[in-house]
């Protein structure tokens, strides 16, 4: 497939169902990049201080370059942290560092210490400007007291291949963390701090984008049990003394007694997600939330109702397994596709997951458009292009897929595609029907978004 590069996409064509899905995807890339968000907020808002720079994620490096096109020489220092392969030319003076994701390596140690180094002689009357995306979970790390890096390393691969969402991941990793739930922010101080990010977590908690370095929070002990129960993970040894030592509990009860309690009562009465206890952030410490999937959805809504054309929201938060989303998603193209009068664009954002013992080779979208093509094979008339915004899906270099009625056929000609949807070999699926999407590092992160095409009178 040619590869999407979103500012360079033409209007679309009606005809052709991969302009159309180009199109759509090209607008919600283009409203969701961070770089003129920054701007903006720089432009109304007035910092006063000494500026340090700190930009961190995946979108850090579009961030940052944002950020100096407004307060160029005002900013005296800057580390940019984040993904290898997502940072370009730097000012003179500036520090990069490239570290591992979605598994933590020795560099996100190197990105910890030298942020603490970075932060190690702040006074009360510097100003840092933090600016926060998805993916510093694992791009910057300070393990705990008694934790090593493989620690840490197993830790995520545990939880990304467990079937986790993404709030409970983070979840146990600020337990892990020091710079996590607010650690970061105990380096700053005393300096002032204003944070602006790019939200990748659904609902906006910004205590879980980056596992929310800038934000205070608890590990919750009765929940981290819950999370493990709920997965059939096993405490450790440190992971007991850290939930012993960090956990914040209501009752104040010991912990061990506390799980006791949790393994006996009805999942079904309590709030399984309710991981942290966010503290307020001061005066002098401000966050703000300048862009997210919502501003990506509603970009393409706008975009798509000014030419007249039909569009509708599914859902902005998505959140199962893949393949049951890629299944439930083909169910509504073949109804609507039977009984609709007119072509129509749907929208779906969020971020599915997928379980899996670590050896297939796919992301979230690739799974979940395999799956579609599955429910909707040997169909007329129904496209899905499913996006990663961050242009990464999964372990892999595409940023997700396009498929069509005629997806499942094409690569049944010359591997089994039900065995590769089982072994979560999506990406090599779809490279037989030629469906991989690529963008390369797109500069921004608000989760995954679907765009489903349908033209009746078609199927």
């Amino acid at each position: 497939m040619p590869r999407l590069e979103p500012r360079n996409v033409p209007q679309p064509d009606l005809d052709s169902p991969e302009s159309v899905l180009y199109y759509a995807a090209s607008v919600a890339l283009c409203a969701s990049s961070p770089g003129e968000l920054v701007r903006k907020f720089l432009r109304e808002h007035d910092l006063i201080g000494n500026i340090r720079l700190l930009s961190i994620g995946k979108a850090a490096y579009s961030m940052a370059i944002s950020a100096s096109e407004i307060l160029g020489e005002r900013i005296e220092r800057a580390l940019i942290v984040t993904k290898y392969g997502h940072c370009g030319p730097l000012p003179r003076g500036w520090e990069n560092v490239e570290a591992g994701h979605p598994i933590p390596d020795e560099r996100s140690l190197l990105a910890g210490k030298r942020t603490e180094e970075f932060c190690s002689d702040l006074k009360s009357e510097d100003l840092v400007l933090v600016l926060l995306s998805g993916g510093g979970s694992s791009l910057l790390e300070i393990p705990e007291d008694g934790l090593e890096l493989e620690d840490l390393v197993r830790w995520n691969r545990t939880l990304l291949e467990c079937g986790a969402d993404i709030s409970e991941i983070n979840s146990v990793r600020i337990l892990l963390s020091k710079i996590k739930g607010g650690g970061l922010l105990e380096k700053i101080l005393p300096a002032n701090s204003v944070t602006l990010v790019l939200s990748d977590v659904l609902g906006d908690d910004l205590s879980k984008v980056a596992s929310g370095p800038m934000t205070p929070a608890k590990p919750d002990r009765d929940s981290i049990y819950r999370i493990f129960k709920k997965y059939n993970l096993i405490a450790d040894p440190k992971i007991e003394s850290l939930i012993s030592i960090r956990g914040r509990s209501e009752s104040g009860a010991d912990p061990k007694a506390e799980k006791n309690s949790s393994e006996n009562t009805d999942q079904g009465s309590e709030r399984i997600f309710s991981e942290t206890e966010a503290a307020p952030i001061s005066e002098r410490n401000t966050i703000h939330c300048i862009g997210n999937l919502s501003l990506a959805l509603d970009a393409v809504v706008k975009d798509w109702k000014s030419k007249n054309l039909t569009v509708s929201v599914l859902t902005s938060s998505l959140n199962c397994e893949a393949k049951e989303a890629g299944s439930f998603l083909g169910s509504i193209a073949l109804e609507y596709s039977r009984n609709a009068k007119k072509p129509s664009l749907f929208l779906c954002g969020g971020e599915t997951i997928v379980t899996h013992d670590g050896k297939g080779k796919g992301g979230r979208n690739q799974e979940l458009a395999l799956a579609f093509a599955k429910r909707i094979r040997g169909e007329t008339g129904i496209f899905l292009l499913s996006l990663a915004t961050d242009g990464t899906d999964g372990p892999t270099d595409a940023a997700g897929a396009y498929v069509d009625g005629e997806t499942w056929d094409k690569i049944g000609s010359s591997a089994d595609p039900e065995e590769l949807l089982r072994k979560h070999e999506s990406y090599s699926a779809l490279e037989i029907s030629d469906s991989l999407l690529f963008t390369g590092p797109t500069g921004t992160n608000v989760n995954d978004i679907q765009f489903l095409w349908i033209t009746p009178g078609e199927g």
